[in-house]
């Protein structure tokens, strides 16, 4: 079996994460959030990655906010 290398496809999106993105996303695929992100993403993750960071307009201090915690 060929595995695809870490990256390998990785797609950037602006705004608020819904339910199940990024479910079963395997390795080699990489979703970059810049905004927030709702309960479940991700659930069945199997390998990808997802990065969620607030949108660069964001003035919060970020340890007053919680973006995401795991």
């Amino acid at each position: 079996m060929n595995n695809l290398s870490d990256d390998h496809v990785t797609l950037k999106l602006r705004g608020s994460a819904g339910q199940s993105l990024g479910a079963f996303a395997v390795k080699g695929l990489t979703l970059r959030v810049f905004g927030d992100a709702n309960d479940y993403v991700g659930k069945g993750l199997s390998g990808g990655k997802i990065i969620v960071q607030p949108r660069s307009s964001f003035t919060q201090p970020s340890h007053e906010n919680v973006i995401l915690e795991t």
